[in-house]
């Protein structure tokens, strides 16, 4: 169930919407750089078995907030086949970038127009990113996450629209399991899951990230 608050003359009024999501439990939420659209990423529902074996496609929900707010305005499934995707995160007025793990250590990354339901582009990324790994932007407009690694995460940033001749690089190496990511300025303040965090007993910041090469 997507939830949403608003304060009108200061009094609290609440809009939820279900429909679908008891059939895609949600993984991820993102809004877009102008605010305007709301897009939740999803698995598909599994019963108690692992999502790949039980066929169906996960799928993206979007929700215009200049329009009627009371529904899901578009669903896609950016990446076929996959049972689950992972996070996403805004990266342009209509766009998002988002990761569909592939159970074998590698990772779809996709851009997808969430007004058309236009993959731009997909890569085949060979590193693990999972699905509760953050996904964020930065303030370089690059996007960020954590990809596990031999002794932790690898902490790595993509272009935002998928290009270039090294779309995902590589810039820090952090002992132990931390996925969770949060930006304050330039700085990148990190810590674990809260479950099964392996060797995540911290918050630990990457001061000036963005410049990291």
């Amino acid at each position: 169930m997507l939830v949403w608050l608003q304060s009108p003359g200061g009094d609290w009024s609440q809009t939820s919407i279900s429909g679908p999501l008891d059939r895609y439990p949600t993984t991820g939420l993102a809004v877009s750089t102008d605010g305007r659209y709301v897009t939740l990423s999803t698995e598909v529902a599994t019963g108690g078995a692992e999502p790949a074996d039980t066929g169906g496609e996960a799928k993206v929900f979007v929700v215009d907030t200049a329009g009627d707010r009371s529904r899901f305005t578009a669903e896609w499934a950016p990446v076929p086949g996959a049972a689950t995707l992972g996070q996403v995160t805004g990266v342009g007025a209509t766009q998002v970038v988002g990761v569909a793990p592939g159970g074998d250590g590698s990772t779809k990354i996709y851009l997808l127009d969430v007004v058309s339901g236009q993959v731009v582009r997909t890569i085949d990324y060979s590193g693990d990113i999972t699905s509760t790994a953050s996904l964020i932007t930065g303030p370089d407009g690059a996007v960020y996450t954590a990809v596990k690694a031999p002794t932790g995460r690898r902490i790595v940033r993509i272009t935002p629209d998928l290009g270039g001749p090294e779309p995902v690089k590589a810039i820090a190496e952090v002992a132990g399991d931390y996925e969770r990511l949060a930006v304050v300025g330039r700085d990148l303040y990190l810590t674990g899951t809260g479950y099964d965090t392996g060797g995540v007993d911290s918050l630990k910041r990457i001061d000036d990230f963005v410049a990291a090469r």
